[in-house]
């Protein structure tokens, strides 16, 4: 994730001005802006502007440093975990028993969303309803769509 994608992500409905102001105007409303609409930068951003984001953003300075060197064309190992980086800094003052409850929920979707990619062929059809309309595994939509035969009505 670069910096602009970082700041889009968490700035929320504020203005840059109010996002600056919660950076402690390091960066300043327009540097921010001029961040947020660029996909590369020519700097590193210093390290108070680093702090700042990080402040203003409710994020790590490590998530902020990494978005930063993506936006100069570092080659950087990508986070096991977009989401993690997305965190807000005070996540670990979560109650131990909430964090828990937390990582079920998120076990949950991950285990369903794995069901659903097993149980698809590849664009989201079911494989249970493709079997029962007589297509292979594969086929894709338009065999699909195609209607299975009728049998033929006694008497014709």
């Amino acid at each position: 994730m670069d910096l602009a994608e970082l700041i889009r992500r968490n700035k929320g409905e504020r203005s840059f001005d109010t996002l600056a102001v919660d950076c402690g105007n390091r960066p300043t409303s327009q540097r921010i802006q001029q961040i947020a609409s660029s996909r590369r930068l020519a700097n590193f951003p210093d390290p108070d502007s680093i702090r700042g984001l990080a402040k203003g953003l409710g994020v790590t300075e490590w998530a902020v440093v990494q978005a930063a060197a993506v936006s100069v064309g570092l080659r950087v190992d990508e986070s096991p975990s977009r989401l993690a980086d997305l965190l807000p800094v005070d996540a670990d003052r979560i109650p131990e028993r909430i964090q828990d409850a937390f990582l079920s929920v998120v076990r949950a979707v991950i285990a369903r969303e794995r069901e659903f990619e097993q149980a698809t062929d590849g664009d989201g059809l079911m494989r249970p309803l493709l079997q029962e309309r007589g297509v292979a595994p594969g086929a894709g939509k338009a065999a699909a769509r195609r209607r299975p035969k009728r049998p033929a009505a006694s008497g014709e």
